[in-house]
């Protein structure tokens, strides 16, 4: 987002009071608390409403009012049909001793800073609390807890593989918490419910309405059911005056609000059935009427109560509300919202999401043959071939980058064979490297394109680099041996096209009598990169290449994997998306869609995998490849699992293979649900 809020900001005065110094006057600097910038806010009355949209899809409400006495609140409502939003709850920390490590909030929206959280704000009551003396730190949560981010949680083995923490049938401070309390749940596709135990459930992971637990929250209770108030009438919930943290969900269950009141900083608090009735009634006309809270769960509250948000005007995450203890608490859970990348020099960034369940990494580097992959396995191509599945990968050792094979039965466990290309001699176009292997079977032979070049950083990494060459070999069989074919050149990079320094092979698809190569291609000074076609009638012949690609150079991609949905007759083309943090480097898989071959939208593309939905590479996401597996498609990519992304040209090494997958059929995102 380029604007400012001040450029998107209503502001609406209730009542024509002399309006008093802005966020400072809260007295909310204290213990460090920073404040939006003084260009992104202005001074706000004592009552009245400051209504801005700091992302797309995201609508936040800074709201001051008298009843039902001196109140301060902070709305967060976003769109859940918005494009691109995602959302992330503290994932299972088993190494923690209990269910999670604690964090503030704002702790929590920093973390994940780089996976697109935006904002963040608490979630689960938790113990123990207090915390025992001297607090190590972590914390059980109370109720339904479940995190995209957890792959093989304790529920798991109860058929919710998000899940970690069960409904609580008697749960801690019963004067508060009721048993069983109902939990919100919001899954990949941003679909959000209130759920509640399912009837004569003994795993504590079943809910009434069936749904696949990914995101899942819980609080107290809930304190609006259909439109009506259902708060516990008992003293917690009716008389003292606390701050507090509540999560509500429109009528069509399209808008997921966020509500916070401090009970600091001139704010006195309120009971949880006043928030009820506020939530119900509107009495301030915060928001239209399709917006208004239909069901509602009121979540930790008292000192754990915080709102942490990215300004996007400056880029800095901070504290919005004020936290009644002077600073924030370290709670047992959070709850973030994801906001689509964006990018520095204002390349591509997808509009849409079709996300993919990772399942981790399924081949890791550093044994293979030979020490053939001791410094990383990359760049990956992985095929059928009469029930069993092959995968070719670079595999960096100590010659350089090369082909290496690998087969399995099931997908998860390889078998390592070592390189199938060696290097060319001295002056060849592969001298230097021989990789990135794609394959296709004509019916009679195997036939291998694969990336050439003659130069290298230096050793030990020996990365490839420019001019990136499709060469071939050819084998009888998918395990080889290939015969380099030396008399045959496909295509080359040529000087002054959009294919200046990078001609390098995609995948073949035959249409008719034509094969068609979706290829990699690059200009230098400045980089930029995109997917062509390449066409011929023989696959020992030369290829023919279109005038311009397929799309722009201002997409920033490279490398293809396709699959045809037989059921929408679409083409999916998925690629890998380089992105740019200081420096470039492959951030997502990326998923362009087409019933035409030939013709290609940018606009039609999603983000597939990134940092939000990989479960151990939270930087790097390489290039795809794709293969289905009767209802579900593989999609294998690379990535490292540092905690921190290596700079320069360490960001390509030690990376390892992923698998994620993709329910079929596939269908395109739209802007409609």
């Amino acid at each position: 987002m380029q604007r400012t809020w001040m450029s998107v900001f209503v502001l609406v005065v209730m009542l024509a009071w002399t309006c008093v110094p802005g966020w400072c006057a809260d007295n909310c600097n204290q213990a460090g608390i920073s404040r939006p910038s003084p260009t992104a806010m202005v001074a706000l009355p004592s009552e009245g409403k400051l209504v801005t949209q700091p992302y797309r899809g995201v609508t936040y409400i800074d709201y001051r009012g008298t009843v039902p006495r001196r109140v301060h609140m902070h709305i967060i409502q976003i769109d859940l049909t918005t494009p691109g939003i995602g959302f992330l709850v503290t994932p299972y920390n088993p190494r923690s001793g209990k269910a999670t490590m604690k964090e503030t909030s704002l702790q929590f929206l920093k973390a994940h800073k780089q996976e697109g959280a935006r904002i963040a704000v608490n979630a689960h009551f938790f113990e123990p609390w207090p915390a025992s003396s001297p607090d190590p730190g972590s914390a059980d949560l109370v109720g339904l807890a479940a995190s995209s981010a957890t792959v093989n949680g304790p529920g798991a083995v109860h058929g919710a593989p998000h899940a970690y923490s069960p409904f609580s049938s008697n749960p801690p401070k019963s004067y508060a918490i009721m048993a069983n309390a109902p939990a919100l749940n919001i899954d990949a596709s941003n679909r959000a419910t209130i759920v509640h135990r399912q009837g004569g459930d003994t795993t504590g992971y079943a809910t009434e309405e069936g749904v696949a637990l990914y995101n899942t929250v819980a609080g107290c209770a809930q304190i609006i059911t259909n439109g009506t108030d259902t708060t516990p009438q008992l003293d917690w919930h009716v008389k003292p005056l606390k701050p507090r943290t509540v999560a509500g969900l429109s009528k069509d269950e399209k808008t997921l609000t966020l509500f916070t009141v401090d009970g600091a900083g001139g704010s006195l608090g309120m009971t949880v059935n006043e928030v009820a009735s506020f939530l119900l009634a509107d009495p301030a006309g915060l928001w239209p009427p399709g917006r208004r809270v239909h069901n509602a769960i009121c979540l930790d509250d008292g000192g754990s109560t915080t709102l942490a948000m990215v300004d996007p005007a400056t880029g800095e995450a901070s504290v919005f509300n004020a936290p009644s203890g002077g600073s924030p608490r370290a709670v047992g859970s959070n709850l973030a919202i994801l906001i689509p990348a964006s990018y520095s020099d204002g390349r591509s960034a997808a509009k849409y999401r079709l996300d993919a369940q990772d399942y981790g990494v399924v081949l890791r580097h550093g044994d293979g043959p030979g020490q053939c992959d001791i410094l990383g396995a990359r760049d990956v191509w992985v095929f059928e071939a009469d029930g069993a599945y092959y995968m070719h990968y670079d595999a960096a050792g100590p010659k350089g980058w090369l082909a290496a094979l690998a087969t399995s039965k099931d997908m998860i466990h390889w078998q390592k064979k070592g390189p199938v290309l060696e290097l060319g001699k001295a002056g060849k176009n592969d001298s230097a490297s021989a990789s990135y292997g794609t394959t296709f079977y004509d019916g009679r032979a195997w036939h291998m394109f694969y990336l050439g070049t003659p130069h290298t950083s230096p050793a030990p990494d020996l990365v490839p680099a420019f001019p990136y060459l499709t060469m071939k070999a050819r084998s009888m069989s998918p395990v080889g041996p290939w015969a380099k074919q030396k008399d045959v050149v496909p295509f080359q990079a040529k000087p002054s096209t959009y294919y200046s320094v990078t001609a390098s092979p995609g995948q073949i698809i035959k249409q008719g009598d034509e094969y068609l190569m979706f290829f990699s291609a690059a200009t230098d000074h400045p980089i930029r990169r995109t997917l062509s076609i390449a066409r011929t009638k023989n696959l020992d012949g030369p290829w023919t290449l279109d005038t311009e690609p397929i799309l722009p150079t201002a997409e920033q991609v490279e490398n293809s994997a396709l699959y045809f949905e037989p059921t929408n007759r679409t083409w999916f083309l998925f690629t890998n998306h380089v992105g740019v943090d200081g420096f470039e480097y492959t951030d997502a898989v990326w998923v362009y869609w087409s019933k035409d071959l030939n013709c290609w939208d940018p606009a039609h593309k999603a983000v597939v995998l990134d940092r939000s939905n990989c479960t151990w590479s939270k930087h790097i996401i390489g290039l795809p490849s794709v293969v289905r597996v009767g209802d579900r498609l593989a999609l294998f990519y690379d990535g490292n699992g540092d905690a921190k992304m290596p700079g320069g040209v360490k960001s390509h090494m030690n990376r390892d293979i992923g698998l994620a997958w993709l329910r079929l059929p596939l269908v395109p995102p739209s802007d409609e649900r």
